[in-house]
């Protein structure tokens, strides 16, 4: 497991579910402020 140690990041991209299935995967918690279109973890 890596943690959580950032604080805000913006990143751009083209496929977000996929960056989305990325950061699931390192076993970030997504919050709920997120939308269809953007992701907060």
């Amino acid at each position: 497991m890596v943690p959580q140690r950032v604080s805000l990041i913006t990143i751009g991209c083209f496929d977000l579910p996929l960056l989305r299935k990325f950061y699931k995967d390192l076993r970030w918690e997504e919050t709920d402020h997120g939308y269809v279109d953007y992701a907060v973890f």
